[in-house]
């Protein structure tokens, strides 16, 4: 009879791990997904993208790269700018700057 109490015992502490890890993967994909939803700075969407902050800059008032003014500071949402370089946004295709500088070389 000890030994069923000791297995029951064991599959009780086996079922309340379980679900604390349930519990915090849940809890892990909470804060996983509002920090994917929080507003980036210019430096962390340069940092995302590899560029440099002066070229996030550019991009915004010459490639329309998508950004919102919120008083003085400029702020990205990381899946819509990641979809405006999909869409080829960042694209140095018909850009004559990029062509003369391809061509100064």
């Amino acid at each position: 009879m000890k030994a069923d109490g000791a297995i029951q015992g064991g599959d009780d502490l086996l079922n309340r791990r379980a679900e604390a890890i349930q519990e915090w993967d849940e809890t892990l994909c909470d804060w996983s997904r509002m920090m994917e939803d929080r507003w980036l700075s210019v430096d962390e969407i340069a940092d995302h993208l590899s560029i440099k902050r002066d070229t996030a800059y550019k991009w915004i008032s010459e490639k329309q790269m998508p950004a919102h003014r919120m008083g003085r500071l400029w702020k990205f949402r990381k899946d819509e700018v990641d979809e405006w370089v999909k869409a080829d946004g960042a694209s140095e295709v018909g850009d004559p700057s990029a062509m003369e500088k391809k061509t100064d070389d």
